[in-house]
């Protein structure tokens, strides 16, 4: 396990060995410790490979929370349509609140809302917020990840807030969802400063 820990999956990892961790991370049980460091190697050297998105299928969401968390990872560093995919299925998806607000991580969604995008990050996480379930905690965080990622389209981006806080039980974080959406609209907001506002 700790051969795949931290930072060793990056430009270490060619998509020739990523294949063969692949073939090894699917001979060990699910649970077993090393899996989740071998999924990251093998996300990290397949990142612009055709393979990535039949990868990351292979981990359905609700199942082993480090997997999906070391997978989250790599959209750090190397954003991509599969990985932007995978963060909208974890988000539609996942049950696990420490998976959930893994995905819903700031520089996570700034990663996965590349231009083509953006809209389908937008909406998912509005819809999960929206459907009911989450902790003041977590609703917090997913309204965070809805105007990060309608940050190049604000007036889209304040609607969404503006729908948010109308069905925001708690009125401080309305009142911060709506605050938001002026930022966006005068064009003040930054990850940082909403980061800020939603803390």
């Amino acid at each position: 396990e700790a051969v795949f820990d931290g930072e060793a999956w990056r430009g270490r990892v060619s998509p020739v060995e990523a294949e063969d961790l692949a073939a090894v991370a699917a001979a060990l049980a699910s649970g077993n410790a090393a899996r989740a460091g071998l999924a990251k190697a093998v996300a990290g050297g397949w990142a612009k490979d055709p393979r990535l998105s039949e990868y990351l299928t292979r981990h359905p969401s609700n199942a082993e929370p480090a997997v999906h968390r070391a997978l989250m990872q790599i959209l750090d560093h190397t954003p991509s349509a599969a990985f932007s995919d995978y963060l909208v299925r974890i988000v539609r998806e996942e049950k696990d609140p420490t998976v959930l607000a893994s995905a819903l991580d700031a520089d996570r969604i700034e990663a996965a809302a590349t231009p083509d995008a953006a809209r389908r990050v937008a909406e998912a996480v509005e819809s999960r917020l929206l459907a009911g379930g989450l902790d003041a905690k977590l609703r917090s965080r997913a309204a965070c990840a809805v105007a990060i990622a309608w940050m190049g389209s604000p007036e889209s981006g304040a609607e969404a807030l503006r729908r948010i806080a109308a069905a925001e039980p708690d009125q401080e974080l309305a009142g911060r969802c709506r605050k938001a959406a002026d930022s966006l609209l005068d064009r003040t907001a930054s990850k940082k400063s909403l980061e800020k506002a939603f803390k």
